[in-house]
C-alpha cells in the first residue's frame, strides 16, 4: 500500500495589538510530506507559538527592530531636542535626508508628529 502525499500551506498572521504598529507579520510555510504525523507537528508548533510557548527566540544581536540604525541615530537626536539642521551637521546628512527619515518613521508607523516619534520609540526601548 503507496502512502498518499499530503500538501500542507499554512498561512500564519501575527499582529500587535498596539494600532500604530508596523503591519502584521506573515509567514507562509508549504510541505508536501508523505508523514502525516509531520502535518500534525506543524500544526503543534503553530499553535505552540500562537499560545506563547515555545516561539522561536533571535539573538538580541539580530532583533527585529521597526528603526533603521539610521533612523535610530536620528530620533535619538530628536530626543535629544536637536532641530533638523543640527541633527544634518552632526550625522553629515543633508537637512533634506533628515526630514525624510523623520517622514518615513511617522509615515510606516502611522504616527502623527516627531515627539510622537520619539515617544514611541522610547516606549518601546528602540532608543
Amino acid at each position: 500500500m503507496a502512502q498518499q502525499r499530503v500538501p500542507v500551506w499554512v498561512k500564519v498572521e501575527i499582529r500587535s495589538g498596539k494600532a500604530h504598529t508596523a503591519p502584521p507579520v506573515v509567514a507562509h510555510i508549504a510541505v508536501d510530506t508523505l508523514d502525516a504525523r509531520a502535518v500534525g507537528r506543524i500544526v503543534q508548533l503553530i499553535q505552540k507559538v500562537a499560545a506563547g510557548d515555545g516561539s522561536p527566540r533571535t539573538p538580541p544581536s539580530r532583533s527585529r527592530s521597526p528603526l533603521s540604525d539610521r533612523e535610530t541615530h536620528v530620533l535619538r537626536l530628536v530626543a535629544d531636542g536637536k532641530d533638523t539642521q543640527q541633527i544634518a551637521r552632526e550625522l553629515s546628512y543633508s537637512e533634506r535626508t533628515v526630514k525624510n527619515v523623520l517622514h518615513d518613521v511617522t509615515t510606516r508607523l502611522q504616527l502623527r508628529n516627531r515627539s510622537h516619534a520619539v515617544a514611541y520609540a522610547l516606549r518601546e526601548g528602540l532608543i
